[in-house]
């Protein structure tokens, strides 16, 4: 194999294992906590924005019964994983496109009402930067096909992190970003024609290696 392309399929390892290193820094789940919200429409409030069944464009309700199954820790704090990120999409796609900052606000509000103390202001927060975040996906989407799988995955977590923070990218993304990574970086391998069968497999190995000891339930 010539250096160059020793040096290709050394790359593809150390991409990965740099994906790895940033998904450890991920805190453990903890044990969960199903956590009930009981939905109703809350009766119209004063102020500049009421709160109220004619103040909306949209049916609130389905998003709030997704949101039910948001899942607390032992001590009542949001589980922020991959399974939320799921749940959040699902949320979120039940509300209208290009839906107005207003209306956007409301139903932030509506969650902290429903999903009371910290864990609502959070839940909240990442409603809505979910939302923002795949409108954006969903306009990009275009272009993230004509780019590299690499560049794609690169323009993606870039969108993130515009609109969440570093631990929450992590917590939310981490795991997907990984298992990504980890199949760009065998195909990168599997289709090097420098690497005869032998140097294939090996450096498969190694790269399963690496991945079990961060996703052991993962082959």
């Amino acid at each position: 194999m010539t250096p160059p392309r020793r040096g290709l399929a050394a790359l593809a390892i150390v991409f990965t294992l740099a994906v790895l290193a940033l998904y450890l820094a991920q805190t453990g789940r903890q044990d969960q906590l199903r956590y009930d919200l009981n939905w109703q429409q809350p009766e119209p409030t004063p102020g500049k924005r009421p709160i109220s069944p004619n103040s909306w464009s949209f049916d609130f309700r389905p998003l709030g019964d997704i949101l039910q199954t948001a899942r607390l820790d032992g001590e009542g704090r949001l589980i922020v994983d991959a399974d939320l990120a799921d749940l959040l999409e699902t949320a979120t796609n039940t509300l209208p496109d290009h839906l107005d900052s207003d209306n956007l606000e409301r139903a932030g509000l509506l969650v902290r009402k429903n999903f009371p103390g910290k864990s609502g202001e959070r839940l909240s927060h990442l409603v809505e930067g979910y939302y923002r975040y795949g409108h954006m996906s969903r306009e990009g989407r275009q272009r993230f096909e004509a780019l590299s799988a690499r560049a794609a995955l690169a323009e993606q977590t870039a969108l993130q992190h515009q609109h969440f923070d570093e631990s929450d990218v992590r917590a939310l993304f981490g795991r997907k970003m990984l298992l990504q990574s980890y199949l760009l970086s065998r195909r990168d391998i599997n289709e090097d024609a420098a690497l005869s069968t032998q140097e294939k497999q090996a450096r498969l190995a190694e790269l399963n290696a690496s991945f079990s000891q961060i996703l052991p339930d993962r082959q």
